[in-house]
């Protein structure tokens, strides 16, 4: 029989309003790099795209798609911080 959280002391507390727009932001731009890499790196091959950097940077394909992907993830991020702080209400 599995021990519940009251027998194991592991019960977790409802996250703060906070922690929750922080994790929708977060998970909303993951969501949005995801999509933003598939169609970038359908079209590019990031070794074309260092090949043409000036200077000329060493790097592997795999690295190519990690600074890509976390590049978008980090725009999309800014992107979704924004607009939660433009549309957030004023406290009364």
């Amino acid at each position: 029989m599995d021990p519940g959280p009251e027998e194991t002391g592991s019960e977790i507390g409802p996250w703060s309003r906070r922690r929750q727009v922080v994790a929708a932001i977060l998970w909303s731009s993951f969501l949005a790099a995801c999509a933003g890499s598939v169609l970038l790196f359908g079209l590019l091959d990031p070794l074309d795209v260092f090949a043409i950097s000036t200077p000329a940077l060493p790097v592997s394909r795999m690295t190519g798609y990690a600074i890509g992907f976390f590049f978008l993830w980090l725009v999309a991020a800014l992107a979704a911080w924004l607009a939660r702080t433009l549309l957030a209400r004023p406290r009364p």
